[in-house]
């Protein structure tokens, strides 16, 4: 499991350490300790280190302390800690407690005759035995995302060790950031949050970093559980969201399976469905695979040849009549077509007086050599632009 702020609070050189404030900010993930000698750390960090500040240089400008404290959100620092002496830091102002609550960034306060190696190396021996956890549980999800878990029985037991419980009924989620930065640090600080979101309902998952997404291994055991672990995840993508530098995000659910052997098709089913919803509206809903339709029958169809000359056949003719006139009659068709042919509705969607679009539908008509107010014409027109779309999302 990773390290989070809140795992050391049991360290024995945390008795003399007081977190004063940015408690919201706990479950941040510590990557290594870092003790800073500048004002600025930009250029020095990676994200998810545990930033020690002895005061040296800063004075006693509290502006100083805040940049910083921002500064060190920007770089999605897992927390901050003021050496606290006369010579240099003599007190944290309410200002910046208060700018550390607003930014759910821990700041703690310690006395500047602590030795720093006694807080360091304790930091550093949990990260190092916890790395080791860390690897070896990332190593089972990922023989099971990828299907190599022939021994099933001892990949729970494995997994059990760690009090970590594979039996029952499973399925695999998949959630997809796009932000400015997706560095390890912020990876793994998005991680934490998905993590501490399920332990918050009393849920121990297992997850894994998948570039540029993050995988889960959620227990559906039964109907109830399925939809919690759902709003769960739902819950988490809230939470991410809050972060400013993350622009968009989805996410997507497998089908359940009994056996962890079964995960992979879970898995790919889950990465199906990503790919369906971020195409579409990454809304605040999740993408689930059994709600695909046609598309869980064409994902299976791995040679698109007879798909692309079928849309060429069909559509081809209006795409390059709208790239040889500057028109825009395809995503005209398109929009008809799913209005069920109400030119009223349509009109209204595409911005157009409905004698406009009359005459386009018309122009169209001619282009393609069809009668849209034939059934069979509309039906085949619309199965072209489903291809269309599923190549679009497939590929």
């Amino acid at each position: 499991m990773k390290i989070c702020c809140k795992d050391l609070l049991s360290l024995p050189s945390f008795k003399q350490i007081e977190l004063v404030g940015g408690k919201n900010g706990l479950y941040r993930s510590v990557r290594w300790p870092y003790v800073t000698l500048t004002n600025s750390i930009a250029q020095w960090v990676r994200g998810g280190e545990f930033m020690f500040v002895s005061g040296i240089g800063y004075g006693k400008d509290e502006k100083v302390l805040c940049r910083l404290l921002e500064e060190s959100n920007q770089k999605n620092l897992s927390g901050v800690v003021f050496l606290i002496g006369a010579d240099y830091i003599r007190k944290i102002s309410s200002n910046v407690i208060a700018l550390a609550d607003q930014l759910e960034l821990p700041l703690f306060k310690m006395p500047f005759h602590i030795p720093l190696v006694e807080p360091t190396e304790e930091i550093s021996s949990l990260i190092v035995k916890n790395g080791i956890e860390d690897h070896a549980l990332s190593e089972i999800l990922s023989d099971i995302l990828s299907g190599h878990c022939e021994k099933e029985a001892a990949l729970i037991s494995k997994a059990s060790f760690y009090k970590y419980d594979l039996s029952g009924v499973h399925k695999i989620a998949v959630l997809m950031l796009e932000t400015e930065s997706l560095g390890i640090g912020a990876m793994l600080f998005y991680q934490k949050i998905v993590d501490n979101t399920f332990k918050i309902h009393g849920y121990n998952i297992l997850s894994m970093i998948d570039y540029p997404t993050i995988c889960c291994l959620l227990p559906c055991n039964s109907p109830e559980e399925e939809q919690a672990v759902e709003q769960i995840v739902l819950e988490a993508r809230k939470k991410l969201l809050e972060k400013n530098e993350i622009t968009r995000m989805a996410a997507a659910v497998g089908r359940p399976y009994p056996h962890i052997h079964e995960m992979a098709k879970s898995f790919r089913e889950a990465e199906k469905a990503l790919k369906v919803k971020w195409d579409g509206d990454s809304d605040a809903t999740i993408g689930r695979f059994d709600e695909l339709g046609i598309f869980k029958v064409l994902f299976e169809i791995h040679d698109f040849c007879e798909m692309e000359q079928y849309c060429a056949e069909m559509l081809g003719q209006l795409e390059q009549f709208d790239m040889q006139n500057h028109t825009c009659f395809l995503k005209t068709l398109e929009i008809y077509l799913e209005e069920d042919c109400n030119a009223v509705h349509a009109a209204s969607r595409l911005f157009v007086h409905r004698n406009s679009l009359n005459y386009r539908i018309k122009k169209i008509q001619t282009i393609l050599h069809c009668d849209l107010s034939q059934h069979q014409d509309r039906l085949r027109l619309r199965d072209a632009f489903l291809l269309r779309t599923f190549l679009r999302i497939a590929k």
